[in-house]
């Protein structure tokens, strides 16, 4: 009976685990497809100067880059969820200088730039982390703000907890996240309720990257919702 058991739950495992590769990689391949799609689209255009003007052209090449950019932050995503897993010597770093160069190209971004809100409470201790996985972790919690925190502010926020811990958190004014998924969201492949159907693109790998970076540099990732609205996500 005992022996029976092991394998039932060894194939109940193995099937989750094919159930979730056969989503990851439908997932990866409509994801890649579309701005792989919409680069060809631009360059094809380019290339038979089917525009009128210089600033339809510009425009164009404007939009290629954005494709672009959505094609690295998704390439990125993959390769990072590989590389959290290494094991790694650091030095120590300054924080809130690494959190500046990771929230710099949001706030040159004219969609985003006064949206976020930063707050840096000084001084600010330093850690023992690898800069750019620390990067990487802003990044992906920016991101994830951006994404499903509607279109109000994210509030960015690094302070000293006590003397011996630092707390960076972000907030954005969202819906927030539903209490059943306030775990499942830290799952690799998870896009939470709706993601997919509403067409927001994405693998669902970046609060995994986070996870596995707490887990690498025994940090501390906690979610909840905000009273004032919005979820925020506090990482010690």
């Amino acid at each position: 009976i005992v022996g029976s058991l092991l394998a039932l739950i060894f194939i109940m495992k193995q099937n989750r685990f094919n159930r979730s590769q056969a989503n990851f990689i439908a997932q990866v391949s409509h994801e890649l497809r579309t701005p792989l799609t919409s680069i060809r689209m631009y360059a094809d255009t380019l290339l038979m100067h089917r525009y009128d003007s210089e600033d339809e052209e510009n425009e164009l090449l404007s939009h290629m880059d954005d494709e672009i950019t959505r094609l690295e932050h998704l390439t990125e995503q993959i390769l990072e969820a590989k590389r959290q897993k290494q094991i790694k010597v650091c030095d120590p770093i300054s924080p809130d200088e690494t959190l500046m160069l990771a929230l710099q190209p949001y706030m040159d971004n004219p969609d985003y730039g006064e949206r976020i809100d930063l707050t840096i409470d000084s001084p600010i201790k330093q850690i023992c982390v690898d800069p750019n996985d620390f990067q990487n972790v802003v990044s992906n919690l920016v991101q994830n703000a951006l994404t499903h925190g509607g279109k109000g502010h994210i509030h960015v926020q690094m302070l000293m907890e006590d003397e011996n811990h630092v707390v960076m958190s972000v907030r954005d004014e969202g819906k927030g996240i539903a209490s059943n998924m306030m775990k499942k969201i830290f799952e690799p492949f998870e896009r939470g309720e709706n993601t997919t159907d509403s067409g927001i693109p994405g693998f669902g790998l970046g609060l995994s990257i986070v996870r596995d970076f707490c887990k690498q540099y025994k940090a501390r990732i906690e979610v909840k919702n905000h009273p004032e609205g919005g979820a925020i996500f506090k990482l010690t």
